[in-house]
């Protein structure tokens, strides 16, 4: 008795007319036939990068036209409802000062007693 032989099919190359295939290889990884996995990998970060991209500065709320959605007198919930969540507050002698945005580009809205009494921009467009 030998060695039992095990016989492996070698698949053909995909044409290149032909879509490519999503298929795991041995590792479990996801691959596409036809085509490196670098380039796998690479259209996949591209892919989140963009997304990324696009959550960080398609949604911005510092806009002229939410400031001018902004009145005296409105509730904090309601001025966050329309900037969303404020990136810091500070109080001082019962005045609640509220800031959107950087150093750069921001919205600055003050609050006494939870109602607006002044609000203001820099560089919004």
């Amino acid at each position: 008795m030998g060695v039992p032989m095990v016989f492996l099919r070698v698949l053909p190359r995909p044409r290149r007319d032909t879509p490519p295939v999503f298929r795991y290889n041995a590792q479990g990884r996801a691959t596409f036939s036809g085509e490196r996995k670098t380039t796998v990998r690479r259209r996949i970060r591209l892919l989140i990068a963009c997304s990324l991209l696009a959550l960080l500065f398609g949604c911005s709320k510092l806009t002229m036209e939410n400031y001018e959605k902004l009145q005296m007198g409105l509730g904090y919930d309601e001025v966050v409802d329309i900037l969303g969540k404020p990136d810091h507050c500070s109080e001082a002698l019962f005045v609640r000062s509220c800031v959107w945005g950087d150093e750069q580009r921001n919205i600055t809205v003050n609050f006494v007693g939870g109602k607006v009494v002044l609000f203001t921009s820099k560089n919004l467009k």
